[in-house]
This record gives structure tokens, sequence and C-alpha cells, in this order.
């Protein structure tokens, strides 16, 4: 039963995974490659990469990770509510894969191919290494996938400052401010599924709008710059037309 549990939970945490890498970072690598021979602009467009990507990837992760009771009870019937602190622990690894990917693009555009290698031996070993070590439940196993991200992310960071002089700080720091007021965010949709004692079908829609309204504040309140360059590119597009 807990491997079909770990099974949908896999299932579920990988469909907003899958959607922002192939959107988001499969889109920057061309991006990367033409801006090869210009090192100035290819370090300034990946540091608003960075950015764009953790003020889209945050939210949809530890939104979903806010409304995953509610989601499970309406999309597949509460007999499945066991999934739940599997589902949540996925998608806290999950946030920092895409970051690893778009690192791993950045050294492969570079050049440097043979470190995606090293990544993947180091990713296999980790994971084997941890399965000796944390086999006994699901949740075990789901904290070895996590720490094998979390070290393997780290790695790309210094690979990445190798390859292109961006430091392993400037990652973070452009990461943290989407990162914050996701957390924010996520929190204000827990409380209101607290508090709000009404059907589950209605809360998760209830929640969903109130992530959306409440991150879009956040945002703004903050003065996030890529929310403020997002707005003005609508708001130039409406007058264009």
């Amino acid at each position: 039963a807990d491997l079909g549990y770990y099974g949908q939970a896999n299932k579920y945490y990988q469909i907003p995974v899958n959607v922002i890498i192939n959107s988001v970072v499969g889109v920057a690598y061309p991006v990367f490659s033409s801006l090869n021979n210009d090192k100035e602009r290819q370090v300034a467009y990946i540091n608003k990469i960075i950015a764009f990507l953790s003020f889209f990837s945050f939210p949809v992760l530890l939104g979903f990770f806010a409304v995953a009771p509610n989601f499970i009870t309406v999309v597949i019937t509460d007999k499945w509510m066991p999934i739940l602190p599997y589902l949540r622990l996925f998608l806290i690894s999950s946030l920092i894969q895409p970051f690893i990917i778009l690192n791993i693009n950045i050294f492969n555009v570079k050049g440097k191919s043979r470190y995606y290698l090293y990544v993947e031996i180091l990713m296999v070993a980790l994971t084997a290494i941890f399965l000796l070590l944390m086999h006994d439940t699901i949740m075990q196993m789901i904290i070895g996938f996590l720490l094998t991200n979390l070290i393997v992310w780290v790695v790309t960071l210094f690979i990445v400052k190798h390859c292109v002089g961006i430091s392993c700080l400037t990652q973070i720091v452009k990461m943290l401010p989407s990162l914050l007021i996701s957390i924010i965010m996520a929190g204000g949709v827990m409380l209101f599924d607290y508090l709000v004692p009404i059907t589950p079908i209605y809360k998760l829609c209830c929640e969903l709008i109130i992530g959306v309204v409440l991150y879009i504040l956040l945002a703004l309140i903050s003065k996030n710059q890529i929310f403020i360059e997002v707005f003005n590119q609508i708001l130039n597009k409406i007058k264009n037309k």
C-alpha cells in the first residue's frame, strides 16, 4: 500500500515540475547559446532567468503544497489522503529541481558537458547511498531524494561559478525574494483552509483564487522586479492594441 501511495505522490508532484522545466528552462537554452560569445550579456541573462524562474516556480510548487489536502479530496478522492505527507515532501524537494536543470544547461552551453556526466554520476551515487542508509520507510526514501537534490544543486552552483563567474551567493540572492513571498502566500492559503469550514471543492477554488491574489499583492508590496517587468510588458501590449 505504501508503495502505491509513493507512486501516486511521485506522479502528481512531477506534473508542475515538468511543466516548469519544459516551459522556462527549455526556452532559456537556445538564448544561452546565442549569447555564448558575449559573456556580459550572458551573465545578465542568466541572472534574469534565475529570478524569473523563482518568481513562477516557487508559488506554483508551494501553492500546490498548500492546497494539496483539498486537491487530493476533490481530484483523486479521500482514499488517497495518505499520500499527503509524501506529496508535500516531494514538492519541497522539487523546489530546486528546475534550478539544477538550469545550471546543467548553463555549463553545457559553455562547452563543459563533461560536468553533466559528473553530476549524473554524483546523483546516481547519492541515490544509492541514501537508499542504503534510509530505506526503512517511504518518508526516509523521499528525504534521501531531498538531500540528493540539495547536494547536487550546491555542486552545480560551484560549477556555474567556475564556468561563467556567477557566484553561488548571487544565485541564492536572486531566488530569495520570490521564495519568501511564496512561503507567506502558502501560509495564508493554509490558514484559510484551517479557519473556513466549507466543502472541499469550494475550498479548493477559493484557495486557488486567494493564492493568486495574495501572491500578486505581496509581489506588488515588495516591489518584486520580475513582477514589475511582467506587469509593464502586459500594459505595453494592451496600449499597443
